[in-house]
């Protein structure tokens, strides 16, 4: 993982404002790190699926912290 990058953390807010981080976040840098733990793992994956729906699907990559 790349700290230098932006990051952007998921919580509990309505998934609109993180769709909006995102966007300002890769307006800034080539990378955009995207963090969850527990339930909100799956809004995080929501959101990258959805970002990679709108983008080219080369744009967005997704890794875990395992990789």
């Amino acid at each position: 993982m790349n700290y230098l990058s932006e990051n952007i953390y998921i919580g509990s807010k309505p998934i609109l404002n993180y769709v909006i981080a995102l966007v300002t976040a890769l307006q800034k840098e080539p990378t955009v790190n995207v963090m969850a733990m527990g339930r909100d793992i799956s809004n995080a994956s929501m959101l990258l699926r959805c970002a990679r729906e709108a983008t080219l699907p080369t744009c967005v990559s997704i890794y875990t912290d395992r990789d």
